[in-house]
């Protein structure tokens, strides 16, 4: 993480609990493709090749090269910052962003970042997408790790999301609109009818209340653009009640 960037072998066995031996074995095999690295203080950190990987994964996603146009489109045409981003566990992690032009725009993620799905946009419009038991096995575990080390399930009112939830599969988006910043996520289907990611659009508040059916229209329509491109055959309704 960023605030524990390289650990020592003590530490990790600890951690893991695994034996010191079978720890610095794991280690030093990780450390031999490159996964790892070891610092001149004998500490472990993230290798260099996890920097090569992390880029073939990104250039091999199809549906990422297709969306960046519609992408583009969309803030040739509002000057907002445009997300995209998938579904891991109960966070969102963002694949592909694009910058607003405006003089005063939302920053937004960084590529590569997660956020937890039930407190934004497009993380609500991805939920939305499950069955309400899925949604409940997903938080099923609430403050414990989800299978990985580096996901922690996150406390929520599950009766809460889920009657949010209910009322994006009625208007088929998310918003989350805060006192500074709005923004509006849809999802995206590829030819198998499966959401495989999410799009989301954020603005300063005070612009989307200038025009929010604009917007909203506009993410929908961006976010339907690239399902069809992707090979989405059923119209939105029709996905969405599937």
């Amino acid at each position: 993480s960023r605030s524990r960037p390289d650990w020592g072998i003590t530490e990790l066995g600890q951690k893991l609990g695994m034996p010191k031996s079978s720890t610095h074995e794991l280690v030093a095999s990780l450390s031999e493709i490159g996964l790892l690295q070891r610092m001149p203080n004998g500490r472990y950190r993230l290798g260099w090749r996890i920097s090569a990987l992390n880029h073939l994964l990104f250039s091999t996603m199809d549906y990422r090269e297709t969306s960046r146009e519609v992408m583009s489109d969309l803030v040739t045409r509002f000057g907002e910052t445009v997300h995209l981003g998938v579904l891991d566990w109960t966070d969102v992690v963002f694949i592909e962003k694009l910058a607003g032009t405006h003089a005063v725009m939302v920053p937004g993620a960084a590529i590569g970042e997660r956020k937890s799905a039930a407190t934004i946009a497009v993380g609500k419009s991805l939920l939305a997408c499950r069955a309400d038991q899925e949604v409940k096995a997903l938080y099923s575990l609430p403050g414990s790790h989800a299978l990985r080390a580096d996901i922690v399930v996150p406390s929520v009112d599950i009766d809460a999301l889920l009657e949010e939830l209910a009322q994006v599969r009625k208007k088929f988006c998310a918003y989350n609109l805060g006192p500074e910043v709005c923004a509006i996520g849809a999802p995206i289907w590829d030819h198998t009818n499966t959401v495989v990611a999410g799009l989301s659009m954020s603005v300063p508040a005070y612009r989307y209340q200038q025009g929010a059916e604009v917007l909203t229209k506009a993410v929908c329509s961006a976010a339907d653009r690239i399902s069809r491109r992707l090979g989405a055959s059923r119209a939105v309704n029709e996905r969405w009640s599937e």
